[in-house]
């Protein structure tokens, strides 16, 4: 058996409080050094042994030899007691999922595509295993209770036979068997079941079997044998895939609850909740290493969240289609029926994941600015019916943000600087309501560093957004309201990259598809050239947070699904041809998640009548 102990995942003390012996399988660990169990087990204690010895070895953490046992385990209730019914130990949540499978020569995959072609087949198991169990029971050697059916032959290393009954007297369930059938080496099923199981003792003595033609099949888990298969340089194939889904797990005196949730708290952190698993890990084969050096890496969970932050970061964001609710002619194209404009925009936003000490890859905090130049043209349509306007703009843009995770102890910067276009078409009714629609894209280029230390530089990325929007304006004269509804579908592309720490970076989720409800207000001073409006409107996110994903973590920015905001403006006439805009506006979070998330933003506007 292959033990880790590598350097730099211990710590000054055991983690968990784990000083006594581990119990594993070695079969497990000799197949799959790198997949989950003993992954978790290699990072989490300082000592463990391997046994061969197979039935009841999840009993053994009630001793006073051992404080839990792991490898390829099914967890099943039945395996928490001992031979009296009384719960003796506990299984984590289950770390690895697998199914019960056959492993067959090449030659024979179509004679034994299904357990039902068993009938004359000779059948290698471990015995206690779930391996022989599922196998009896979708053979129909055992019945629902574990009984094997009447005319069974069971044959015992002492040379003796016995024959089943179909009663209680003779079973075999994966938790155990009648005392009278510990010993049994071989096992031959009724007619139309399957001809005979011979028990073995370890996985290498059911290999040796199937090469040399002692057996047809192995019947066991599908890791171990697609493994098998592949080391067999597919001379064996990997059939008959049980439809039952199984858990692996650890054991645990049921009294020592507060170990139990330490490491399964820390399996589940290396396999991500069962996200990681054996694709994963074959895909690439340090993926747990990585994890597993991490857990304590507060630096490295800082600098590879700045990324996903980045993804919010360069997102598009669309102005709202009437500035001016006073002015029947006010487009999203610009502020008149037509001519050039100029503006100018500069804001923040704080953003704030309150899980992010406990769930540090479900969000964390940054703190943004952001400031954009925008030129325009806006032109009525001539020679149509229907009042249509277009517009046409450009734009650059820098945004600055200071990332932080819940569990660094410092946090990464990150800078973009980008340019674009978008275009626009307004169509305004007689009687109040109006329609727009409004495209912009970005191309961008992005730096990220950590401590002055610089992590990747020339991150060349696009973004892209489309908006609808529809409101009807009343009132007249000096007052105008305006209810509206706006929705805009969002993304943000980027390609593959390897920063300076090796990291692979991918994105896993990018979209966004917002919808703003909202209500505008505006009045006319009199005799002054100004225009004073308001607009409260309320944003709800529909798409999942964008997410990255570097080393088999999946990052997601965490920002705040749904936002209250308000904005306030004047506008000033200084001549017919020429008038002038400043406004302001604060939003804040409403998720419960995301307590003390914020934005702000100033604009101010410059327009030329043509």
């Amino acid at each position: 058996m292959r033990v880790l102990y590598p350097a730099e995942l211990r710590g000054p003390s055991p983690p968990c409080g784990v000083r006594w012996p581990i119990l594993q399988d070695v079969g497990m660990d000799s197949q799959f050094n790198g997949l989950p169990g003993p992954m978790a087990l290699s990072y989490i204690i300082p000592d463990r042994k391997g046994i061969n010895t197979w039935p009841d070895i999840w009993l053994r953490p009630a001793s006073p030899d051992y404080e839990f046992v792991g490898g390829g385990i099914t967890i099943l209730e039945s395996r928490t007691r001992d031979v009296d019914g009384v719960e003796q130990v506990a299984f984590t949540s289950g770390h690895i999922a697998f199914r019960q499978s056959l492993l067959v020569r090449a030659e024979d995959a179509q004679r034994y595509a299904s357990h039902d072609d068993l009938g004359p087949a000779r059948v290698a198991a471990l015995g206690g295993t779930t391996g022989e169990h599922r196998l009896l029971v979708l053979t129909g050697v055992v019945g629902a209770e574990g009984n094997l059916a009447a005319g069974t032959a069971i044959h015992l290393a002492d040379g003796t036979s016995l024959t089943a009954d179909g009663s209680a007297h003779y079973q075999i369930t994966a938790a155990g068997s009648s005392e009278n059938l510990a010993n049994r080496v071989r096992i031959e099923g009724p007619s139309g079941s399957v001809k005979e199981v011979l028990i073995m003792s370890t996985d290498q003595d059911q290999l040796d079997a199937l090469a040399s033609g002692r057996v047809d099949a192995v019947a066991r888990g599908e890791l171990g044998n697609r493994e098998a298969s592949r080391n067999a340089n597919s001379r064996f194939v990997v059939t008959a895939l049980d439809p039952a889904v199984e858990y692996g797990g650890f054991a645990f005196d049921r009294a020592d609850q507060g170990l139990a949730e330490c490491v399964d708290a820390r399996i589940n952190y290396l396999t991500d909740h069962r996200r990681v698993g054996v694709a994963e890990w074959l895909d690439d084969s340090q993926v747990f290493l990585q994890r597993a050096r991490y857990w304590n890496a507060t630096e490295a969970l800082a600098q590879i969240y700045a990324y996903s932050a980045l993804t919010e970061l360069v997102r598009e964001r669309f102005n709202r289609t009437l500035r001016y609710p006073v002015d029947a002619g006010d487009a999203l194209s610009g502020p008149d029926s037509g001519g050039l404009w100029l503006r100018v925009r500069y804001g923040g936003r704080r953003n704030e994941n309150a899980h992010a000490d406990s769930r540090p890859f479900d969000g964390g905090s940054w703190r943004e600015d952001r400031s954009e130049l925008q030129v325009g043209v806006s032109r009525p349509l001539d020679g149509l019916d229907i009042d249509l306007r277009a517009g046409f703009t450009g734009h650059v843009f820098r945004v600055v943000a200071e990332v932080e995770n819940g569990r660094s102890t410092a946090g990464s910067h990150a800078e973009a600087l980008g340019y674009g276009g978008g275009a626009s078409l307004t169509w305004f009714g007689k009687r109040g309501p109006y329609a727009a629609t409004e495209a912009r894209y970005s191309r961008w280029e992005a730096d990220v560093s950590y401590r002055r230390r610089e992590l990747s530089a020339g991150i060349d990325g696009h973004s892209w957004g489309v908006s609808a929007e529809t409101g009807w304006r009343f009132g007249g004269g000096r007052f105008r309201m305006t209810p509206r509804l706006r929705v805009a579908w969002t993304g943000v592309g980027f390609d593959r990259f390897t920063d300076s720490d090796g990291v692979a970076v991918r994105q896993e989720h990018d979209a966004a598809l917002d919808a703003a409800l909202g209500l505008e207000v505006g009045i006319v001073v009199p005799e002054s050239g100004v225009r004073l409006y308001g607009d409260l409107e309320f944003v709800h996110d529909f798409e999942e947070d964008s997410a990255i994903a570097a080393y088999g973590y999946q990052f997601r920015s965490g920002l705040a699904d749904s936002w209250a905001r308000l904005q306030v403006g004047v506008r000033k006439e200084f001549s017919p041809r020429v008038s002038a805009m400043l406004s302001s506006d604060f939003g804040v979070g409403l998720d419960p998640d995301n307590e003390g998330t914020s934005m702000w933003n100033i604009r101010a506007a410059l327009h030329w009548a043509l």
